[in-house]
């Protein structure tokens, strides 16, 4: 009895010593990511076993290893990311910062209606992500991809800052017809979207090129799309950013014109050819050579430099707030841009605000939300013009006299040497200043898009995906051109003439989508099959009227607030009301051979 009790002590004692000898000790650490922020989520397992844990919202993790020495190192991944291997040597805190992988196959792109790894994509497709957009000192989305899209050609009709920008994808479809591309933002058909987007709010931007890659959007396609999405939350503790730039403009190149003597000489040798001229150019300049040498000496003016070379600045403003958890993630941000334009009495002004939020329910449910309102006014008649030639105010300004008659002291006195319409000195020419200052434009948008989707996973390889977006535009067009414009005495009896032209445009887009995939079948095949329906509904009203006999010198907001001072022109005013509706059907399947070969 007394060898079975001495036994039992010592198996008592071998058993405490062997648990003595594989103690655990505790190591805390943080993950972050390039930017320093916290990785929310990021897996740290041991390496050679399963036990692990998720860090926080902050990044941080707690985790008890076993207390042997050297052996122990920890794996850490998060996606995205590459995974790094950290050794632990000792109980303590660590800092643990993981970077972007730059595998470009498994790079996820979004094309027609679900998204791919490009290593799988047939078709062509040009892409670029937030880093390449956010930090660019541009106030448009769409100039902000000049250069950087392959077969993406961007071109701006002129330099104002509401200035429509053209994108051609691989050069123009049609001759006669629309060659713009379609765009698509979270999912939804947007008309024009890069005006109603700031960069910084721009998570990436996919443009389908080819006929393999648009052939799911059927003609509307045609001349390429471009799938646009937007920013939403990320996991962890609230985050609040800024992003902002001030920038200068500034003239780059003015146009060579005339000295004010070569001026008189050239207007002087034009108007020999007819004798009306000629008794123009003798009564507004002089009729002996000694009359006219006056203007050897005579200071130029720079009419460039006045109307179209002011100190220009533009500035923009971004603050964002977004974070989440594993549920729930948003992101809301508010942009302003203001941009005092080179041009005088030109400015533009826009304040952008999105929000963003998705949601999971469970495990099979995703949800996302987005609402998105613009509001943006733009002053000034530009440099170009619709209407022709005669009211172009580059043209204006350029051919305008480079000089004050010799009793003229300031530049934007209005008296017959400065408006200029005598057949003998440029037809409807006027002086730059005081056409700025008689013609008024403002242009004014707001807008409303709320999108949204709903995503079930019915089975492990089936899911279904609803998506709605509705859009809504109010557009107004101020114009009002005093008794000196060129509008005015052709159109309106050398009296003011105003415009006014409404637009309200409303869009209603519904996808609905299957999709079956299944990956890996016999350790060779994949299959991803997408069936889909769709509708689009949009109804564009439009009113234009247009009066004439306004009395000179009535002040710009009496004129536009009371109307009846003045008569609509014949056939004002009018209204336009166009509908257009379309449902279409569609299909895809791709199949992926031992990751080699593919056919869609």
């Amino acid at each position: 009895m007394k060898k079975i009790g001495t036994l039992v002590c010592i198996l008592l004692s071998v058993c405490f010593t062997a648990f003595s000898q594989i103690s655990t000790r505790q190591i805390k650490g943080r993950v972050v990511g390039e930017d320093n922020e916290p990785l929310a989520g990021a897996s740290v397992v041991i390496a050679g076993s399963k036990k692990g844990v998720q860090t926080d919202n902050n990044g941080n993790f707690t985790l008890s290893v076993l207390n042997d020495g050297d052996k122990n190192s920890l794996l850490i991944s998060y996606v995205g990311y590459a995974t790094k291997t950290v050794d632990v040597h000792a109980a303590g805190n660590i800092s643990v910062h993981l970077t972007r992988t730059n595998d470009a196959g498994n790079e996820v792109v979004v094309i027609g209606y679900q998204t791919v790894k490009r290593k799988d994509l047939l078709a062509s497709v040009s892409s670029v992500g937030a880093k390449d957009l956010k930090d660019i000192p541009i106030n448009s989305a769409a100039e902000a991809l000049a250069g950087r899209l392959a077969g993406v050609q961007i071109t701006s009709s002129e330099g104002s800052p509401d200035a429509n920008i053209t994108i051609r994808v691989r050069g123009g479809g049609s001759i006669t017809q629309d060659n713009s591309p379609l765009y698509i933002v979270d999912g939804v058909q947007i008309e024009n979207a890069l005006a109603s987007l700031a960069p910084q709010d721009i998570q990436s931007i996919d443009v389908l090129k080819d006929a393999a890659a648009t052939a799911i959007y059927g003609a509307r396609g045609a001349n390429g799309v471009v799938i646009i999405t937007t920013k939403g939350g990320r996991q962890g503790k609230l985050r609040m950013s800024y992003n902002g730039f001030i920038g200068l403009e500034k003239l780059a190149k003015e146009l060579p014109v005339m000295s004010p003597w070569e001026f008189i000489r050239w207007n002087y040798e034009r108007s020999r050819s007819n004798s009306t001229d000629s008794a123009t150019f003798a009564k507004t300049y002089g009729t002996t050579w000694d009359t006219l040498s006056v203007y050897k000496s005579i200071a130029p003016v720079d009419w460039q430099k006045l109307v179209l070379g002011r100190n220009g600045m533009m500035q923009s403003n971004n603050v964002s707030v977004n974070g989440g958890n594993n549920k729930t993630t948003f992101n809301l941000s508010y942009t302003n841009n203001t941009d005092k334009t080179v041009v005088l009495n030109s400015n533009y002004y826009r304040n952008l605000i999105n929000l963003r939020v998705d949601q999971r329910i469970g495990k099979k449910i995703r949800m996302s939300a987005t609402f998105r309102y613009l509001n943006q006014n733009v002053y000034g008649a530009g440099t170009s013009s619709p209407n022709g030639s005669t009211y172009n105010r580059l043209r204006n300004t350029v051919k305008y006299r480079p000089f004050l008659s010799p009793n003229i002291t300031t530049p934007d006195v209005i008296d017959p040497s400065l408006v200029d319409n005598s057949t003998g000195n440029g037809l409807f020419l006027v002086n730059p200043i005081a056409l700025s200052n008689a013609e008024y434009r403002k242009k004014s948008t707001d807008g409303l898009n709320i999108s949204g989707y709903v995503s079930y996973q019915i089975t492990k390889n089936l899911t279904f995906r609803s998506t709605f977006g509705y859009d809504y535009n109010h557009y107004i067009n101020r114009q009002y051109s005093d008794s000196i414009s060129p509008v005015s005495i052709i159109q309106g009896g050398a009296k003011p003439v105003v415009e006014l032209d409404t637009s309200n445009r409303t869009s209603i887009n519904n996808s609905n989508v299957f999709t079956y995939s299944l990956k890996n079948l016999g350790g060779k095949h994949d299959i991803d099959v997408l069936l889909g329906q769709e509708t689009y509904q949009v109804r564009t009203e439009s009113t234009y009227d247009l009066f004439k006999n306004i009395p000179t010198f009535t002040p710009i907001d009496k004129a536009f607030n009371d109307l009846s001072l003045g008569t609509s022109f014949t056939g004002y005013p009018k209204q336009i009301i166009t509908k257009y509706t379309s449902l279409s059907f569609f299909e895809r399947i791709n199949y992926v051979y031992e990751q080699k070969y593919t056919i869609e």
